[in-house]
């Protein structure tokens, strides 16, 4: 090869190096399981809007995926917005199926209940499927 050659293919090799980083998607990073997983972290660090979003994301993911709901009350109890909270607990509970389901519902009530304490608010009653 020529000096010429070896040039342009040196600079070609330069800039294919400098263009922008090529963006992979990871289809396992956008699963109902995942988006709870964000969204209860998002809880612990009080970022309730972003927590809502990635709940919501599970459930467009998934509908009956009954945890996000229970995510979904849980985050919108700690934004004091309890009506909405009732809803998706309530959600959840018709929803859970199995053991593992209705424990996870029975703790985003007992959260519920927690948090409506905490404000010295009266109980709101649950709902029964």
């Amino acid at each position: 090869m020529t000096r010429l050659h070896m040039g342009w293919l040196l600079l070609f090799l330069i800039l294919v190096g400098c263009g922008p980083e090529t963006i992979f998607v990871r289809p396992f990073l956008d699963t109902p399981e995942q988006h709870v997983r964000n969204g209860e972290i998002l809880l612990r660090q009080y970022k309730w809007e972003d927590a809502v979003r990635e709940f919501q994301r599970a459930v467009e993911l998934d509908p009956d995926y009954t945890v996000a709901y229970v995510g979904l009350g849980v985050a919108y109890a700690q934004h004091d917005e309890w009506e909405r909270g009732l809803q998706m607990l309530s959600k959840a509970d018709t929803l859970a199926q199995n053991q593992e389901e209705r424990a996870a519902v029975e703790n985003g009530w007992a959260k519920f209940r927690q948090l409506r304490q905490d404000r010295n608010l009266p109980p709101l009653e649950r709902s029964t499927p």
